[in-house]
This record gives structure tokens, sequence and C-alpha cells, in this order.
């Protein structure tokens, strides 16, 4: 699914997604509504268990499978122009286990890995001091919370920690954090959006790269191929930047005979464009990628060519099994429309 970006005639700071995060009673809600008298978001509520699901055996379970279904809407609403804010978001569960454990575990790696939002747009993290948390999460309704945060000593050091420079390495330098008691006390609604305001712009003036890329469907005896990266233990499409002077369909066999070694190749049809951005240090990199529909006529090889970074091998998997495996959800969509093509 492409995440499009609507430019606005006048400039306005606010980004097509805003997620709030924050240390609990830190005013995510008091800074949403302020938001909201400054633009026309579509908000997405954070969930409670203790008024939606007050019986639930295991909460953490449920908030997972509430935000992974939040991420979903939050998407659809971006596809239909909508600007949106998030009240929390799955970061909000990896976070938890993180301060709890002090490390990442697998499966949340995985959503960190796959979720493309998180790399596209602002993360706003909410908090504050130590001795200052102390005092405002007394006031918390959620006791079982509440005890875990005050018998873990650590808990407050690894949950900043997981914002300020854990989740960094996955998702590039969007996560912009706010002390919102810098001297002790609440800042008020208009110097805590002033603050907002300076960190977005500061968001937005990144320099804008542009970049133009193929990628491509393969298929062979109704099977795709797809790349296995044994850097990351992931399964990707074969995909590259187009060279100067090269057509698009130029550049989507080329990059296909590099990165596969196979050169017997026809290609059928363009099946897709779509565009999505993220940070990459001071730069803010716009991929627009046009998609092919390759059919592979033998399987005569030759020689990789691969950059120095890539340790790719290939992979030919069922259609169903391929949806399965890829690690993006765009080349989950793309094998789908290939497979549905196929059975015409």
């Amino acid at each position: 699914m492409s995440l499009k970006i609507k430019k606005s005639k006048s400039f306005k700071p606010w980004p097509q997604l805003i997620i709030i995060e924050g240390f609990w009673r830190m005013g995510k809600t008091t800074l949403i509504k302020e938001l909201l008298k400054r633009e026309k978001f579509s908000l997405i509520n954070e969930p409670h268990h203790l008024i939606e699901a007050p019986n639930i055996n295991n909460p953490h379970q449920w908030y997972l499978k509430k935000h992974l279904e939040r991420q979903k809407l939050a998407r659809q609403l971006m596809k239909n122009s909508k600007k949106v804010i998030m009240e929390r978001s799955v970061l909000s569960n990896i976070a938890f286990d993180y301060a709890q454990r002090g490390k990442i575990i697998g499966e949340n790696e995985s959503l960190l890995k796959n979720l493309p939002e998180l790399k596209q747009f602002p993360i706003i993290f909410l908090y504050a001091e130590k001795q200052f948390i102390k005092n405002a999460i007394q006031k918390l309704k959620d006791n079982s919370v509440k005890n875990i945060i005050v018998k873990n000593k650590k808990f407050y050091y690894n949950y900043v920690n997981f914002y300020k420079n854990i989740l960094s390495e996955f998702v590039g330098n969007n996560v912009l954090c706010l002390d919102v008691a810098p001297n002790g006390k609440f800042l008020e609604p208009k110097e805590l959006i002033k603050y907002l305001v300076k960190r977005i712009n500061q968001f937005n003036n990144k320099e804008k790269v542009k970049e133009i890329c193929a990628a491509v469907v393969l298929i062979h005896n109704n099977k795709v191929l797809l790349l296995h990266d044994k850097n990351w233990n992931h399964y990707v499409l074969p995909q590259g930047h187009r060279e100067a002077g090269e057509s698009l369909r130029q550049t989507a066999i080329r990059e296909a005979k590099e990165e596969t070694g196979y050169s017997d190749l026809k290609l059928i049809k363009k099946i897709k464009h779509y565009q999505y951005h993220y940070l990459k240090g001071d730069k803010i990199i716009y991929k627009n990628i046009h998609v092919y529909l390759v059919k592979i006529l033998s399987l005569a090889s030759q020689e990789k060519q691969l950059d120095k970074h890539e340790n790719y091998i290939n992979c030919f998997l069922g259609f169903n099994e391929a949806i399965k495996r890829a690690r993006w959800p765009q080349d989950k969509e793309l094998i789908t429309i290939s497979r549905d093509y196929s059975k015409k």
C-alpha cells in the first residue's frame, strides 16, 4: 500500500501522520486538543482496556491487537488523503516490553522493521524528569501498570531510552522527544505547541532527495522469485535505481539480471507505481517505485552483479508462500496482483 504525500498550497508544518507517544499522564490529550484546533486531523484515540475490556486476562496482548488494527486504519485514512493523529501506537507495546526486559525481543524487532509509517512520519514522545513522573503516576488508574513502574527501578530509564536512542536505530531520526515539564511544572498548551512546531519545522527542513527506482515481480512455472537477504534474514523483490539514460523498463530488466543472475527474461507489463519517503541522516529520501511483471524464460544463469552491501540468494516460492514471506506490505500487494493476473 502506498502512502501518498499531498502538498498544501499554503505552507503548513503538519505532516500527514503524527504519532503521539509518551509516559503516562504527560499531557497527550491536552496536546492533541491543541493540535485539533489548528488542523483538520482525523483522530485515532488510544484504546483503554479498563473501559473496553475490563475483565481481559492479558491486557498486553489485547493492546497489541488493538494497536495493529489502528495502524491499518491510519493507513486507510491516509490513502484517502486524510491527515491523522494517533494517540499511542504499537510502539507503546514495544516500549513497555523494552522497559521491563531491557532488550528488544524478536517479534518486536520484526514489527519495527515492517511498519513503514514508523520510518516516514514524526513520532512525538512526551516525557519529563523521573521525579516529576514519579509524582504524576500516583494518579494513574491502572494499578497493574503503576505497580510495574514503581517496583522496577530501571523502568523509567529503559522506557525513555527506548524512544531517545533505541527506536532511532530502526526508524531513523524522526523521533521528536519533548520534555513537557522542563522547569518542574507542565508547559502551558500554547508553549508546548510552539515547542512542537519548532521541532516539526526542523523535521520538514531536511534536505529532500528524490529517487526513481524499478522493482520486479519475477515469475517462472507459477512461482515467484524472492531475494533472501542473508544479512537481515528477510525476503524482498529485486529493485534498484534508474541510471542516467535508462528507461524504467530498461532499469527493471537490468536490475533483475544483476540481482538474480538470470538473463533470459521477458517483460510482460507494468503493474503499479507507488511512492514513500523515509529519513536518512539529515535527508528525507522520496522514493518513486515503478513495478513490472517479468517472466523468466529459462534458468540459464550468469554471475550476479551485486553491490558490496548486498548478500542475496534466489528463492522460488509459490504465490501464497511468497506473499507470506515477503518483508514489505507493498511487496505482498504486488505479488498478489501478479498472482491474480497470472490466473487470467
